[in-house]
């Protein structure tokens, strides 16, 4: 029993250090990995370019001392809804309920002067037409769809597909 006590951790051949050395590729991995992480964001590519975006407008709001909205844009489809790195029309907001920050607002262009939005607000769901380059102005929200430099031909074939914008405040 004696000698199992007595018994040192290492044999006096070996040494400590051969295990500190083993630390350093360790401590390498490590540090490696840390920096490809910074390089890198977690989350999936969505998340990454919304949060490209919003620093983007961050920055530019601290230039000029404003706030505003970030509007994110998804292509509803039978199964799944996708969202859209590259927008067919841009959304403008300038006033938003805060009810309806982070909510689905539904987009479908009627035509190639027109648009409907639909969105749930207190258990109601309301729907508003609205025309291109206009301010669709109500109590809920005020914002802006610009045709930009969409042919009525591009338009024409957007009719009938369900947009979903979500607008988040910086």
């Amino acid at each position: 029993m004696e000698d199992i006590i007595n018994l040192p951790l290492y044999s006096e051949e070996q040494s400590p250090v051969p295990a500190k050395r083993k630390v350093g590729p360790m401590i390498w991995a490590l540090l490696l990995c840390i920096v490809s992480w910074g390089m890198t964001s977690c989350g999936s590519a969505e998340q990454h370019v919304d949060r490209q975006n919003t620093d983007h407008r961050i920055d530019s709001l601290r230039a000029n001392g404003g706030h505003g909205y970030y509007v994110a844009t998804y292509l509803v489809g039978r199964y799944k809804t996708s969202r859209l790195n590259t927008t067919p029309f841009g959304a403008i907001v300038y006033q938003m309920d805060e009810q309806l920050i982070g909510s689905a607002i539904v987009v479908r262009v009627l035509d190639t002067v027109r648009y409907q939005v639909n969105y749930d607000l207190d258990g109601r769901a309301i729907a508003l037409i609205g025309e291109f380059d206009k301010e669709l102005a109500n109590p809920s929200f005020d914002m802006r769809i610009p045709r930009g430099e969409l042919s009525a031909n591009a338009i024409r074939n957007m009719t009938n597909m369900d947009y979903e914008l979500r607008v988040y405040k910086y």
